[in-house]
């Protein structure tokens, strides 16, 4: 029944929280106003001309912004696919947030920290040390808030959207998203006023936000790790990357399909002391970025010798021929595999 990003009962204890001279920290892991823009009409979403990425809005300057390759639009309010004016805005950032706090709390003195804010030099230091001397009542931020403050005046946290990072394509996405929400309610209740949190989720019963909020690591620890054994995946194996990336999907596509034919080759010819499992080929998360196409293969091994000899005789082998020349190739071992 909530209209607003801040809920009823995060906007009740914010007040509160205000009222009784103490501070609030609130946690929005998304920089922008609005996170993309879509056209009620036809469903286009409006995406970055180099990247398989939506363009962000960005209310300061009135721009739609790239935030991979930097690529920046004004913004005109028509479909660039049927020439609509019926536009929709949606998802929200830090500067949406801001503007609902400053609307909700017209008097309240409101600290933004993201990459718009402390670009310049020694902004962080200079911002936090404000929000410390209560130069503001409230700081709004992205992960940057979230770990290693120390602000005895904070009772109150929140987490606007504990969702965010829970379903992205990392195997360790739910280790990300506990660790995430544990380390910014830690930020409340360090002085000598006890503190409370509020974690605003679609999912309030997920095991993941239940064990956070109880700050239960054990528990956690066992799930997560049960989840890893079955599934194999680290510690209890090595995932490598092989990426490509190039400036024609065919071929990079092509690249990446030839790297598997090569990976079974080479282990009919090779005897290894553990398995291997081959995943892909497929597009990478983000299929596109700064205008090439991205394709990976994921490899389930053990990062030994005789693996890595043969990632490097494969990748090698890929090169070797002529019509993946141009091509990018690399090798990542336990990167992200989530971009």
């Amino acid at each position: 029944g909530n209209k607003s990003p801040i809920s009823s009962k995060l906007k009740e204890l914010i007040s509160e929280t205000i009222d009784n001279g103490k501070q609030a920290i609130l946690l929005i892991n998304r920089r922008g106003y609005n996170t993309f823009i879509a056209c009620n009409d036809c469903g286009h979403v409006i995406t970055c001309p180099n990247c398989s990425i939506s363009l962000t809005y960005h209310s300061t300057n009135n721009r739609l912004t790239c935030h991979y390759c930097g690529y920046t639009k004004s913004l005109d309010n028509v479909c660039p696919e049927c020439h609509s004016e019926n536009i929709r805005y949606s998802g929200y950032g830090t500067q949406k947030i801001e503007d609902e706090l400053s609307y909700l709390f017209p008097n309240a003195r409101i600290l933004r920290m993201d990459a718009d804010t402390t670009s310049a030099k020694f902004s962080h230091e200079k911002l936090f040390n404000a929000f410390a001397n209560h130069e503001y009542d409230i700081m709004i931020g992205t992960q940057m808030v979230a770990k290693g403050l120390d602000f005895d005046n904070v009772t109150l946290v929140g987490v606007v959207n504990a969702d965010n990072s829970l379903y992205d394509e990392s195997y360790n996405s739910a280790e990300r998203c506990f660790d995430l929400i544990t380390q910014v309610v830690g930020r409340s209740g360090r002085g000598d006023t006890a503190g409370r949190a509020i974690l605003q989720t679609f999912l309030p019963n997920h095991y993941v936000l239940q064990l956070a909020a109880q700050q239960n690591y054990p528990v956690f620890y066992e799930q997560e790790y049960a989840i890893r054994k079955t599934m194999l995946f680290p510690p209890f194996c090595d995932l490598c990357i092989l990426g490509f990336v190039g400036e024609k999907e065919e071929t990079v596509a092509a690249a990446a399909a030839e790297a598997v034919r090569q990976i079974q080759v080479y282990v009919k010819e090779q005897a290894f002391s553990y398995p291997l499992w081959v995943l892909g080929a497929v597009p990478c998360h983000y299929e596109r970025l700064k205008g090439k196409y991205r394709y990976r293969v994921i490899l389930k091994c053990k990062n030994t010798s005789p693996y890595r000899t043969l990632i490097r005789a494969v990748l090698e082998a890929v090169t070797a021929q002529k019509a993946f020349a141009k091509l990018y190739l690399y090798a990542d071992m336990n990167g992200d595999i989530g971009v």
